[in-house]
């Protein structure tokens, strides 16, 4: 009977993790909570490096790869104090609203990193059935598996708001190309 009651609160924790929200405090108005929301769909495999060389100023290409890796390797412990105190400790305190962000969507960048990283079906298998332990991990895996686009047309529209990107800067630089002229 207990059971029964509890799926009406996982299904509303379903929809809170889907989203990446972690705080508890329902007073707290969704404006604010949104702020550190990152959409599962955006990320790849490579997410967290370029976060390293954009929110941490990690120069060189390999420190990035390390210092994901490591990111990456402390934000599966279990034990979130854990993970933010060793966070703070490797990224400065300095960064803390990046870490807070990282924590925030802690199941979303862990898991999405994974399935990019996976070499073959058989590993996103098991990432997938370890996804499927939590209710975090399933509603992470629900958004994964029902989004209404591909992995092409995800592809796509990022590759879109990525050349959007470097179009902006090229004008903000002064340069006019013709990808800019079209634009």
């Amino acid at each position: 009977e207990d059971e029964d009651e509890d799926d009406g609160v996982g299904d509303e924790e379903l929809q809170r993790t889907v989203i990446g929200l972690r705080d508890e405090d329902e007073d707290m108005p969704d404006e604010q909570q949104n702020d550190d929301y990152i959409d599962p769909l955006s990320m790849d495999a490579y997410w967290l490096q370029r976060q390293m060389k954009e929110k941490c100023g990690v120069d060189d290409d390999n420190d990035a790869v390390k210092m994901a890796a490591e990111v990456l390797s402390i934000m599966q412990d279990a034990d979130e104090r854990e993970v933010e105190n060793r966070l703070v400790i490797l990224l400065d305190y300095d960064k803390f609203d990046f870490i807070k962000q990282l924590l925030a969507n802690r199941t979303t960048i862990v898991y999405c990193t994974l399935l990019g990283q996976a070499q073959g079906e058989t590993e996103k298998e098991e990432i997938q059935a370890k996804m499927k332990d939590t209710a975090e991990g399933r509603a992470l895996l629900h958004a994964l598996t029902f989004s209404h686009k591909t992995e092409g047309e995800r592809k796509r529209e990022m590759e879109k708001r990525l050349r959007k990107e470097i179009r902006g800067l090229r004008e903000q630089g002064g340069v006019q190309t013709e990808d800019t002229a079209e634009g």
